[in-house]
């Protein structure tokens, strides 16, 4: 054998200061070289095998925030909890730690299928997600001044996601962070963690939405109902969120791949209605069985619910006359709306979580009473009716006229025979006019040559003619409004007193202090006047001209008579030559050698003056006021 000296040399070391190190220097007895064991210490990153680990005694926990539950999570806020560090170092050391999520053994679906779409801070700070960084906490203390243990709190803020309502197993890790990273590569074992759990925290569900259907708005939003029109509502209700579905759409063995995404406790689907503004909503009825009596059909609340409220839509057909609108006591305006009521809520939840309720309402006036009047007053000519709701005036027509005109009694009161005016003289000589407001209003204004007395005035007064109506078209009923004082406020029975000539079946003008009286009939035609002149003897015979006018005037303090013809010149011409033509022949009766009538032409106010021509006096004056003789 042969034998030698071996002499080695080593030295031991650590970059930090604070590591210790109890190590055990023997010899290999085969090649002579020293071997090392460490058998005691204290180390960190990595903590070294039979040492003391520097970083261990981490301990994180975590709970729900004070204040806060978190298994009834109202759907607009986060869910809070707090996580609590503690570090139980061996040396009390502070330390720098990591803090990382984590799931739970108990799930078994995809990884990080349990936090799908939730958003996650740690003291505001967004950085904490599923197979990211890890959020360095750094110089995590141990004990205050005192050398008391001490707790390192963290807010934890959970925003919801959109794809669920309960979550599980999720779990926060906290780990050195230097182990942490070496464990990427070359650390034989896992990092220093300890690991806490959330448990289940869930929110409350919001009731799925609900909203009308295109359909259904455009053509309810402002609807009339009345006996005139269908006595059916047709509605159609959509769900417009896609990732809140109705309990209805849930679908066994999943198929659709959607039952995550349905509420399971929508109760019922309602459509409701109460007065405008005021009142308790109540719940519109459905019809059972297929009578076609509807008052013998048994009815329930509807419950609008379907598999189609993301498709086509949920429709219901609401009979508005088997819920009494239509018999008299519900007109007025009414607002419907859609609600979806949901259930299994605690008592905290909100009246916006447990239902929703459609954005808009639709409005429904309900019409099916005729207007009443309330109210009649004259002033000067005008006559307005006040009734109890709007009206539409009705189209008036000459051969069945809406209004009927009768005078029943002079200004004396001294009944009037014949006194019916003609329904083609009331269309053309009469006004009628719907006034606007929160009423309906009609005036009617008498012409300016109507007779003075007292009228009665017909509403509807043809059944074949155009009829006063509300806007649901309920006509008004037929009615006589009598005691309608027209002209008689100086009281005098004459046709001076309302300026005119009669639109009457037979108007009458004299001139009491002349010898001649002068008549004026419109039997037949309002626009064709009949004129006589005649002697005060009954044995002279009369002569009749019958001339067409528009307008006539008798003058009694003047002892003229004046008439509106059409504008044109060639119609006064024509007028002009038959009173001569008249006056001529009456002349020729009483074999007198000259006429003794006389027109003059009021060019200012477009009228021709016919004047007795007997006092020379009137004449002259005549001529000097109005300018010319025809």
């Amino acid at each position: 054998a042969k034998y030698g000296n071996l002499e080695v040399s080593y030295s031991l070391g650590d970059p930090d200061p604070y590591d210790k190190f109890v190590v055990a220097v023997s010899t290999d007895k085969r090649f002579g070289t020293p071997i090392f064991r460490t058998i005691g210490g204290a180390s960190k990153c990595p903590g070294e095998p039979n040492t003391l680990w520097r970083e261990s005694g981490l301990i994180v926990e975590t709970a729900w925030a004070p204040g806060v539950n978190n298994k009834f999570i109202p759907p607009e806020q986060n869910a809070l909890f707090d996580i609590i560090i503690t570090n139980e170092s061996p040396y009390r050391e502070s330390q720098i730690y990591g803090l990382q999520l984590i799931s739970g053994s108990q799930y078994t679906g995809d990884f990080g299928g349990n936090m799908l779409d939730l958003s996650f801070t740690v003291n505001g700070v967004p950085n904490l997600a599923p197979f990211q960084q890890l959020v360095p906490l750094h110089d995590v203390p141990s004990v205050d001044d005192n050398g008391n243990l001490k707790y390192t709190r963290l807010s934890l803020n959970i925003q919801k996601g959109k794809f669920s309502q309960k979550y599980s197993s999720i779990g926060v890790e906290l780990v050195s962070e230097c182990e942490w990273t070496m464990s990427r590569d070359i650390l034989y074992r896992s990092p220093i963690s300890s690991k806490a759990y959330l448990g289940d925290f869930k929110w409350e569900r919001e009731c799925p939405k609900v909203e009308w259907d295109a359909t259904t708005y455009n053509t309810y939003l402002n609807t009339l109902v009345s006996k005139k029109t269908s006595p059916y509502i047709n509605i159609t209700l959509m769900n417009p969120d896609p990732l809140n579905l109705w309990s209805a759409d849930y679908v066994e063995g999943n198929l659709k791949k959607t039952n995550h995404l349905v509420h399971p406790n929508v109760e019922f689907v309602r459509v409701q209605w109460r007065k405008l503004g005021q009142g308790e909503w109540i719940n519109s009825w459905d019809m059972l069985g297929d009578d076609p009596n509807i008052w013998k059909r048994d009815v329930k609340d509807a419950d609008v619910q379907c598999k189609s409220a993301r498709g086509e839509g949920c429709t219901f057909k609401w009979n508005v006359e088997r819920q009494y609108f239509l018999n008299g006591l519900k007109d007025g305006t009414w607002e419907v709306r859609a609600k979806v009521f949901c259930s299994g809520y605690d008592s905290f939840a909100t009246s916006e979580i447990k239902g929703s309720v459609t954005d808009e309402n639709l409005n429904v006036v309900v019409d099916v009473t005729a207007p009443e009047i309330t109210s009649v007053s004259v002033y000067n000519r005008l006559l307005t009716i006040d009734y109890s709701e709007p009206v539409i005036c009705p189209q008036l027509k000459s051969d069945h006229m809406s209004y009927a005109v009768e005078r029943v009694k002079t200004c004396k009161g001294d009944s009037v025979e014949s006194g019916a005016v003609s329904s083609s003289a009331v269309f053309f000589h009469y006004q009628f006019t719907c006034l606007t407001g929160d009423r309906g209003t009609i005036m009617a204004k008498w012409p300016y040559n109507a007779e003075p007395g007292v009228y009665k005035l017909t509403v509807n007064a043809d059944k074949l003619g155009s009829m006063v109506s509300d806007f649901a078209s309920n006509p008004a009923f037929k009615e006589e409004i009598g005691g309608i004082r027209m002209g008689c406020e100086s009281g005098a029975d004459s046709a001076g007193a309302l300026g005119g000539t009669k639109s009457r079946n037979e108007l009458s003008a004299s001139a009491s202090s002349r010898s001649h009286t002068l008549e004026i009939s419109s039997a037949s035609r309002p626009d064709t006047l009949t004129t006589k002149k005649k002697a005060n003897k009954a044995s002279e015979t009369t002569a009749n001209a019958e001339v067409s006018l528009g307008a006539a005037r008798w003058s009694s303090a003047a002892n003229f008579l004046s008439f509106t013809p059409p504008s044109t010149v060639g119609t006064k011409i024509f007028i002009a030559m038959t009173i001569f033509s008249m006056a001529f022949a009456l002349a020729r009766k009483r074999k007198t050698s000259s006429p003794t009538l006389a027109l003059f032409a009021d060019t200012e106010n477009d009228k021709l003056l016919f004047l007795d021509g007997d006092d020379s006096k009137n004449k002259t004056e005549r001529e000097e006021t109005y300018g010319s003789v025809i």
